[in-house]
């Protein structure tokens, strides 16, 4: 993790997901990853939130991830 870069987010994250004790797989620079009620995993990247399913034990590859949302192009307005 990182801080802070120029016109970018203050902390700088990126997140992985340990398949077996020899193989891992990179999301890359990430907002937030967790994992849902169900078993998938659930990440933001780039302003989008995504879905990577988990049937019987087995993570769908990351490449495969669903996009649920794209909220990047959206801009934080004052109240």
């Amino acid at each position: 993790m990182g801080i802070k870069e120029k016109d970018g987010p203050w902390y700088l994250i990126e997140h992985s997901v340990s398949r077996n004790e020899s193989k891992t797989d990179d999301i890359g620079r990430s907002d937030w990853a967790d994992w849902s009620q169900s078993g998938d995993l659930l990440f933001t990247s780039d302003g989008c939130l995504y879905r990577a399913p988990c049937k019987e034990g087995l993570l769908a590859p990351l490449e495969d991830a669903i996009k649920i949302a794209d909220f990047s192009g959206l801009q934080f307005e004052p109240p």
